[in-house]
């Protein structure tokens, strides 16, 4: 709200900052400020790729006449909603032995151009996101360089709950994370080692869907399961297992 005495020529703009780029994204058109009275101000953040937001805010502009002493009272802000980005690898940087946006649960995180590399002796996670991300889907483009199970995660509420989609021998697995990982739902699927391939998992409600096919072509193998105790929100993942290397890009979550 603007004083009841200020000028009506106040324009409001919601702003984020992409830290990658230093770039202020704003709010467009402004939303021109009455004097005296209280109004909601809403804005969807434009979906985009590679941004690292590390600010939110709001711009005040006196649009003609100087303002000197004018006032704006903020009552509340708060930021929401279904995720819609990529992250590009290529502009991140190691922060805690994670790439910066991640964190991570054993194994080692290294960033390599534009792939982000795990590796490790164990079940080897990394997570990023909200634990209130409910209904979305996350895919990624993976490159398995050795070991067994290379994997994709949804609503991971930690390291002992969430869903997963995997890379096993000779087939794709739905799994679901209760205290260790359990294998719901397969289908054949051959992969090598040293090939690119592009997972996609969507979590809508109780039900589970993914799909996997080579970067070159050819069509997908898909695979379903309705969990009778789902979890209904989490982050999403990056993980292997035992013995595995496995190099992820492309990485983005869509409602």
């Amino acid at each position: 709200m603007a004083h009841p005495d200020a000028n009506p020529e106040l324009i409001v703009n919601l702003f984020v900052r992409d830290a990658n780029s230093g770039r202020r994204i704003e709010q467009t058109p402004g939303i021109p400020l009455v004097p005296g009275q209280w109004q909601q101000v809403e804005w969807r953040i434009p979906p985009g790729d590679g941004v690292l937001i590390d600010q939110v805010g709001v711009l005040v502009t006196a649009m003609h006449a100087p303002h000197l002493n004018e006032s704006v009272y903020i009552d509340d802000l708060d930021w929401d909603g279904p995720p819609e980005f990529g992250f590009d690898f290529k502009r991140e940087r190691i922060e805690t032995d994670a790439s910066s946006q991640w964190t991570f649960v054993r194994g080692y995180w290294m960033l390599d151009g534009d792939a982000y590399i795990g590796s490790g002796v164990g079940q080897n996670e990394s997570y990023s996101g909200d634990l209130d991300w409910a209904d979305y889907a996350v895919s990624a483009d993976l490159t398995p360089r050795s070991g067994e199970a290379h994997l994709l995660l949804a609503r991971v509420q930690g390291a002992l709950r969430g869903y997963a989609l995997a890379l096993m021998p000779g087939r794709l697995a739905l799994m679901r994370n209760d205290g260790g990982y359990a294998e719901v739902a397969s289908v054949p699927f051959a992969w090598h080692h040293g090939e690119t391939i592009s997972l996609h998992l969507r979590a809508r409600g109780a039900a589970l869907e993914g799909s996997a096919a080579g970067v070159g072509g050819g069509p997908p193998v898909t695979l379903a399961w309705i969990d009778p105790k789902p979890y209904a929100t989490g982050m999403i993942g990056l993980a292997n297992q035992r013995a595995c290397r496995t190099e992820f890009r492309k990485v983005r979550v869509t409602p």
